[in-house]
């Protein structure tokens, strides 16, 4: 799942919260940065396994922090309720929109996501290697039949190189090959999704500054550039400016981020392409730095939605 390919560092809008079925390998980082708001600078974060240097990028080392700080909170379940605003006061009993279950290594081992009356939409299974890559992930449907499978392949750095995401009765539903440079950065990504009628292929380019993050993103089809994205950062590698550009070079639209002393998301504005407010995002946290509650504004400056995170230790 990839919420429409919404970067890593964005908070997630569960009220507008689509899935995209053939895109499960960005959960795991989005779902562990996004809980827990989670931000880390580009240092020499490299580790060496049989005399083989393996070099992380930034977004592999916020994978790992993501789970280190899991494992040492000791986190089993983190679980989302959603609570609307009425007259101005959110509703007592939310419903449950998601549930995540964590390993005792920080590991997201299962997701289970919800419909609006409370039953169970979608469940999706994570398996890991030894080193602790995703290899797989299994996405059931409510009746629990299969629904989608997808399998990762990673180089010596642990890099993802490669997922193909098959259906049900074993024909591929989608495939995505990636490219890195030396310091582990993603520099360019080919998703190509199957359908009846043809097939879609979009190529994605990056590009990053000297300490590791990503400053731009092209996104390219057969005919030629589908959007651009550009992206600022401030001297501790938080993301504080996201502008995303139509296919004819205007602002389709902008976000600004606000962060606290210890790199937490706490404020979000979004903004549309004439320059208005479209949403604002606030986010709390328990002294342990996990995310206990967002409240999402409108562009009234309204509170519209409350998302409560409740959370099962071991």
């Amino acid at each position: 799942m990839n919420f429409s390919k919404i970067p890593t560092n964005i908070v997630i809008i569960f009220a507008v919260f689509k899935i995209n079925y053939l895109h499960m390998k960005n959960l795991v980082l989005i779902i562990t940065a996004v809980l827990f708001g989670l931000q880390y600078s580009c240092q020499d974060y490299k580790k060496k396994d049989n005399k083989k240097e393996k070099i992380l990028s930034k977004e592999q080392i916020t994978k790992i922090k993501a789970r280190e700080h899991i494992k040492n909170n000791k986190i089993q379940t983190c679980k989302i309720f959603e609570h609307r605003y009425k007259f101005g006061k959110s509703e007592k009993n939310g419903a449950p929109i998601s549930e995540n279950n964590f390993d005792r290594n920080g590991r997201i081992t299962e997701e289970i996501i919800y419909q609006p009356d409370g039953n169970i939409f979608a469940k999706t299974i994570y398996k890991y290697d030894t080193d602790g890559n995703l290899t797989e992930d299994i996405m059931y449907k409510s009746d629990g039949s299969l629904h989608l499978k997808t399998i990762y392949k990673y180089n010596i750095h642990r890099n993802e190189i490669e997922n193909i995401t098959y259906t049900a009765d074993g024909s591929t539903a989608g495939k995505t090959t990636s490219k890195y440079d030396t310091n582990g950065n993603k520099v360019e990504s080919k998703d190509i999704t199957y359908i009846t009628y043809g097939n879609i292929l979009i190529k994605t380019t990056s590009k990053y500054d000297i300490n590791g993050n990503k400053i731009e993103n092209i996104y390219l089809s057969d005919n030629g550039i589908v959007r651009r994205t550009t992206y600022k950062n401030d001297t501790n590698g938080n993301r504080v400016e996201e502008i995303k550009y139509k296919s004819d070079g205007s602002t389709d639209r902008k976000i600004i981020s606000k962060y606290d002393i210890n790199g937490n998301i706490i404020e979000h504005i979004m903004y549309k392409s004439d320059g208005s407010i479209d949403r604002k995002i606030i986010s709390k946290y328990d002294i342990n730095g996990n995310r206990t509650e967002e409240i999402m504004y409108d562009k009234l400056n309204e509170p519209e939605t409350l998302y409560r995170y409740v959370y099962e230790y071991y």
